[in-house]
């Protein structure tokens, strides 16, 4: 089992049927050892680097779903989220 295997059975547990995450987790899946072959044949070209799995699935799930990809956030946005919230006294640390 894969990390992309686990990964795909949290989603399909946790989200609904149709949800974009499934939908990347399955083209992934699918492509894993051919990642950027596989970008390409959907007329894309995700440069590797930081936040590569971000930025390809930004660029993926438009074409895979005729949608636009929900936003997700790095960890250092969210935790830039969490310190705002706490020093607005939100949430206490």
């Amino acid at each position: 089992m894969t990390v992309v295997d686990v990964l795909l059975k949290i989603a399909e547990r946790t989200l609904k049927p149709g949800d974009p995450d499934i939908i990347f987790m399955h083209w992934l899946k699918a492509n894993g050892g051919r990642l950027q072959e596989a970008t390409r044949e959907l007329g894309i070209e995700v440069a590797e680097g930081p936040d590569f799995l971000r930025r390809l699935r930004a660029a993926v799930v438009p074409r895979l779903t005729g949608r636009p990809a929900p936003e997700v956030k790095s960890h250092a946005e969210r935790w830039q989220e969490v310190l705002d919230r706490a020093r607005s006294k939100e949430v206490g640390l």
